[in-house]
């Protein structure tokens, strides 16, 4: 039976990554498990690839730009390709929602992003296809982007493997039992 320190289910963004710090952070016995032949076939190799960093809740606004930064300028070596393509978001509102328009650039502010408030007008200056459209004013947060989600899995895969973390694919797991506390 193979035994193993810290025991990871999953090699997707969030099996990937915890391994990834956790090497980083000095753990060395680590075991990844993956039930399919290769990683990221699930969710994490079917998401929408899409870093926004102003979100409604401010613990995880600030994990998102967190991430964000990591994402934009990962450690050297980390990914042969650019894993962020700032493209920017618009979130845009009806009058109703213009409230939560400002907090969400007052948040950007915070979290030290440069976002813009933009009327009607200008949103459709910017986005033709808007045009006719019912909502009264946008955000325009110029750092969100697309990412790739791919090189970015990648990344955090070869990153645990060379700090010896070990993966495991295609393994059936009927029983884990822990020790220790």
């Amino acid at each position: 039976m193979e035994t193993a320190e810290v025991v990871i289910i999953g090699t997707g963004f969030a099996g990937a990554s915890t391994a990834y710090h956790l090497v980083g952070r000095g753990v060395r016995d680590v075991l990844l498990l993956e039930r399919e032949p290769v990683p990221g076939v699930h969710a994490s190799g079917r998401n929408a690839a899409l870093a926004f960093q102003v979100l409604s809740d401010a613990a995880e606004a600030r994990l998102a730009v967190e991430g964000a930064r990591f994402i934009a300028t990962p450690p050297p070596g980390f990914a042969a390709v650019p894993l962020l393509q700032r493209t920017g978001s618009l979130l845009i509102a009806e009058t109703g929602g213009l409230p939560q328009l400002q907090r969400a650039h007052e948040d950007a502010q915070r979290l030290g992003l440069a976002g813009e408030l933009l009327g009607a007008e200008e949103v459709v200056r910017r986005v033709p296809a808007l045009a006719g459209a019912p909502f009264a004013g946008a955000f325009w947060n110029p750092h969100d982007g697309v990412v790739d989600i791919h090189a970015l899995l990648q990344g955090y895969l070869a990153g645990a493997r060379a700090g010896g973390v070990r993966i495991a694919y295609e393994r059936v797991v009927t029983g884990v039992r822990l020790a220790g506390g």
